[in-house]
């Protein structure tokens, strides 16, 4: 999924549909009750991102291994 929207794009999250490459200075450390954040280290842009995806089932099987490769990269 691509998308300006962030509301569309978390919403899909949420739903398990996806994972998210999204800025991680704009609040969305507050959502993580629901959410598994991942913070990517020398990501080379001007906010620091991370990777996020629904916490509890149902999850698609690419936002699992997409979340997965990121897990093994260093913090």
């Amino acid at each position: 999924m691509q998308t300006d929207a962030v509301h569309q794009l978390l919403q899909a999250v949420h739903g398990g549909f996806c994972c998210a490459i999204m800025p991680l200075d704009g609040g969305l450390e507050t959502l993580t009750e629901h959410l598994r954040l991942h913070p990517i280290a020398d990501a080379r842009t001007l906010a620091r991102l991370g990777l996020i995806m629904r916490r509890s089932a149902p999850r698609s099987a690419l936002a699992e291994a997409c979340f997965a490769l990121v897990a093994e990269m260093p913090r």
